[in-house]
């Protein structure tokens, strides 16, 4: 199982998961020109590639991303961005 948020005893793999589930896909995988996000149980989050980035190059960045969220050192919020995909996640204010 992965590492949890600690405060809000939620897994990582479930923000990252409904981040996928609640992205508009194009050919299978992320549409790079949309800014979408997603609410999972109190967390706030959003998956994204630079407009013109090709599906694979998209792909890639954001398994990428997927990869150094999963390493999750007991926060409530974490991000990854580069030149090409940002992915965050975060406590739903309230």
């Amino acid at each position: 199982m992965a590492p949890c948020l600690n405060r809000y005893a939620l897994c990582i793999d479930e923000v990252v998961t409904g981040l996928w589930d609640t992205t508009p896909k194009k050919e299978g995988f992320f549409d790079s020109k949309s800014y979408p996000k997603g609410a999972i149980g109190g967390v706030t989050g959003s998956a994204s590639c630079v407009p013109g980035t090709n599906i694979e190059n998209c792909k890639k960045c954001l398994s990428t991303a997927k990869t150094s969220l999963d390493e999750c050192k007991s926060v409530t919020s974490g991000s990854f961005s580069n030149d090409v995909c940002t992915m965050w996640y975060g406590q739903t204010l309230k």
